[in-house]
């Protein structure tokens, strides 16, 4: 109806953050049943959360084993006790867009600034950050940082190097997060 998220009609709720308000309108509109469409939610949001797990297991298994063992374990304990996670459904999603924008960071930093492969990286790169950033709000800035770290760390020096080949080279990354963000600030300007 245009007058924010609310789960009984009357009163907004304390926040549902973007992308999952996104995904959960989605459901509602071809799962109209009230049960079907929490149990679906609850669903969604667990198999996010188990494919954030694998992707996190994945990242940091050729760096130390043991340790991608113990922190994929913990991380899918983290979803089953919300105290500790502070559990919502939109976690599993935020967790899967975390694990996966953390993964993409580690193969542009490892993608010499001269591969011909590295714009298409770095374009996947910024519409995951930009998604990252409309899962979690309060993520936003640190999408927009860990990939400017990326981009000015980048190795080799085929393209220039300083500020301005900086910039040059940031902008396959910056763009798709400013127009994903930049729409989802339009839209909820109108809409609400």
């Amino acid at each position: 109806a245009g007058k924010g998220y609310s789960f009984d009609g009357v009163h907004r709720t304390n926040g549902v953050q973007p992308l999952w308000a996104l995904l959960v309108a989605a459901l509602a509109a071809v799962a109209p049943d009230p049960q079907f469409l929490v149990r679906s939610m609850v669903a969604l949001g667990g198999l996010f959360w188990l494919a954030g797990g694998l992707l996190l297991f994945r990242l940091l298994q050729r760096l130390h084993p043991l340790g991608a063992l113990l922190a994929g374990v913990l991380w899918l304990l983290a979803g089953l006790e919300h105290r500790f996670a502070l559990w919502g459904m939109e976690n599993g999603l935020h967790g899967f867009l975390l694990a996966l924008t953390l993964l993409l960071a580690r193969q542009v930093a490892r993608t010499p600034v001269d591969d011909p492969a590295r714009g298409a990286l770095l374009q996947r790169f910024g519409v995951v950050a930009a998604l990252l950033a409309l899962a979690r709000v309060e993520y936003g800035l640190l999408a927009l940082l860990l990939g400017l770290w990326v981009v000015w760390t980048g190795r080799g020096g085929g393209a220039g190097s300083g500020l301005r080949a900086a910039l040059r080279r940031s902008r396959p990354f910056v763009l798709p997060l400013l127009l994903l963000g930049g729409a989802w600030l339009l839209f909820s300007r109108v809409y609400f």
